[in-house]
């Protein structure tokens, strides 16, 4: 089920992932993680975030994937505010972030401009020593410049081992606002 979704991901195709969902719930397979985390993931890709919830709603024993593709379905699906009550709700659940949710939880802060939450996910990133990874702190340079701790952001970013097009594109946006 995994590959046949993610091919539908790929190609946008809706119509047959929501076949290959009917079959997965015929077959018993929907509220497998894998299954559940593609499932989530071709209906975000297909722009109906709506169906992905429904499908990690349903999946009781939730693993860090699962509600990293939940977390990922909201930014990339412009809804940055759902991702950050999201990733308030997997603390509750007790389930420990990997970069992966700290960088997408990143992300949303910074496109909300919300600067108090970008200081608390760094505390924790800094505190679980994720702030050591280039990735977390490209986005944290990210989320410092759009909002508007320039300053901050140019620190992160002087600090960063491997600077790549995506940091410098952060850096330079930053000073463009």
């Amino acid at each position: 089920f995994p590959f046949v979704l993610k091919a539908c991901s790929a190609l946008s195709d809706i119509r047959v992932g929501m076949d290959v969902h009917e079959h997965a719930m015929k077959t018993g397979w929907e509220r497998d993680v894998f299954v559940g985390a593609a499932l989530i993931d071709m209906y975000a890709k297909c722009g109906s975030v709506d169906r992905s919830r429904q499908v990690f709603d349903k999946i009781l024993n939730r693993d860090v994937v699962l509600w990293n593709s939940m977390l990922a379905a909201y930014t990339h699906n412009g809804h940055p505010e759902k991702c950050l009550l999201l990733s308030g709700e997997m603390a509750f659940a007790g389930v420990r972030p990997t970069v992966a949710t700290l960088v997408t939880a990143i992300s949303a802060s910074a496109d909300v401009a919300a600067l108090p939450k970008g200081r608390e996910l760094h505390g924790y990133g800094w505190r679980q020593g994720f702030e050591s990874q280039d990735k977390v702190k490209t986005a944290f340079v990210d989320m410092y410049a759009k909002c508007g701790s320039v300053e901050v952001a140019r620190d992160l970013f002087e600090r960063l081992v491997d600077k790549r097009v995506v940091s410098w594109n952060a850096m330079i946006t930053g000073y463009a606002m």
